[in-house]
């Protein structure tokens, strides 16, 4: 039975009760034993149906592979080409190999069975990285590419623009930014703090990016300029495109300022790992956990923050139940968390539309914080839930009140 409960970013709908220690898997359907690669498999059959678009009756699991008369192994996931047969030497399309998170082998493993297959394409997942391979003409030759064709694509395809409706919504965020996150800390030489910023630029982008009237997307990056990064460190066609986003960015959010600082391969990875997937579109539970664990992760305790624990936020906002005319001011925001939920809480009470909800937060919804980052990660929250992101600015809020007003109107708040 399918139950939901009301939390802080909205409904989120409860797994399925199955025996403890088991998990059943999404193509199948089969009980299977729980364990770290058992929960990667998930992952990735997801991301097949729901972000690739590949029906699950192409799919299979612990699939033999055969070289001959020698047995190499079981394939955790294979997708076939159609479904004239599950026969991994006659119809496999795509091979995955799945491990947990500390396990960094399985590369040589996914190609050896491509080779001994008809496979064309293979995905490494641990959890924390992800990879995606093709095989090439001549034998036991592989190239890295920017991502798996979706069903009904070819190799070719990953040349063609993006549009807005390609974008699906992801079903975990988390996942996405933990693979985001152990890049950027092996491949780039920043602190943790000036890293995040960087990281916050590249959210902002991907924003913007969907919320323009534009049918084409711009946050996106095609095979060949990804080939030229990884040859050459740079491409030229991408690194245009991104600088005129983050140009058009800044005008958007002004307060967003500064240089593109990360190396060109590392924002091709940023890019390459969510240009598929819409902020806009996924669901507020998803958003809401991967946001709030990757900003926590990333910015708690360096200077003396503490993040409310969310059922308190919850309890908090229940107990002060404001009304649409009322105004709401955290003088201590940080995230903007009292912020969102506080606009979710008058969403529900009025049954609010989207303009219904940002109309409300720009009128009575304003945020303060000392420290400038935070501020600036609230504003992307509030953007990310409806809008009111006018309204937060940064300044100490133990000021005198005529200050703080002079402060806000020079940062031109709304009153």
């Amino acid at each position: 039975m399918v139950k939901k409960q009301v939390t802080l970013f909205g409904e989120i709908i409860e797994e399925e009760k199955v025996k403890e220690g088991y998990i059943r898997d999404f193509v199948t359907g089969r009980l299977l034993k729980d364990t770290p690669e058992e929960r990667r498999r998930q992952e990735i059959e997801r991301r097949l149906v729901e972000e690739w678009g590949y029906p699950k009756e192409l799919i299979d699991i612990e699939v033999e592979i055969q070289f001959g008369s020698r047995k190499l192994g079981r394939a955790d996931i294979v997708v076939f080409r159609d479904k004239k047969s599950k026969d991994p030497n006659k119809n496999a399309y795509i091979i995955v190999e799945v491990k947990r998170e500390s396990r960094k082998d399985g590369i040589e493993q996914l190609e050896s069975y491509i080779n001994a297959t008809t496979a064309e394409f293979g995905i490494w997942y641990n959890g924390k990285d992800i990879a995606f391979i093709r095989r090439l003409r001549r034998p036991h030759q592989f190239q890295e590419i920017c991502r798996i064709p979706r069903y009904g694509e070819r190799f070719e395809d990953l040349e063609k623009q993006l549009t807005k409706d390609d974008l699906k919504p992801a079903f975990n965020l988390k996942a996405r930014f933990d693979e985001i996150h152990n890049y950027l800390y092996a491949n780039e030489g920043f602190l943790k703090e000036k890293l995040f910023g960087e990281i916050i630029k590249l959210i902002f982008m991907k924003i913007v990016d969907e919320k323009t009237p534009r049918k084409g997307v711009w946050f996106w990056i095609s095979e060949r300029e990804y080939e030229e990064l990884i040859k050459k460190g740079t491409s030229r066609s991408f690194m245009q495109r991104i600088q005129i986003l983050w140009k058009e960015t800044k005008s958007f959010y002004p307060e967003i300022d500064g240089d593109l600082l990360l190396k060109p391969l590392s924002i091709a990875e940023i890019v390459r790992r969510l240009q598929e997937i819409s902020f806009m579109k996924t669901r507020d539970d998803v958003k809401g956990t991967a946001f709030q664990t990757f900003i926590h992760e990333n910015m708690r305790g360096d200077r003396g923050e503490f993040f409310t624990p969310q059922p308190a936020i919850e309890l908090a906002v229940g107990m002060l139940n404001p009304n649409y005319h009322e105004s709401v001011i955290d003088p201590a925001c940080g995230t903007g968390r009292f912020l969102i939920w506080t606009m979710e809480h008058v969403k529900k009470k009025y049954n609010l539309n989207a303009r219904g909800v940002a109309d409300y937060a720009r009128a009575h919804i304003a945020g303060i914080d000392i420290n400038p980052d935070l501020v600036k990660v609230a504003k992307m929250y509030m953007v990310l839930f409806e809008d009111g992101w006018t309204n937060i600015f940064a300044a100490n809020s133990l000021l005198p009140f005529d200050e703080l007003e002079e402060i806000a109107e020079k940062m031109r708040v709304p009153k």
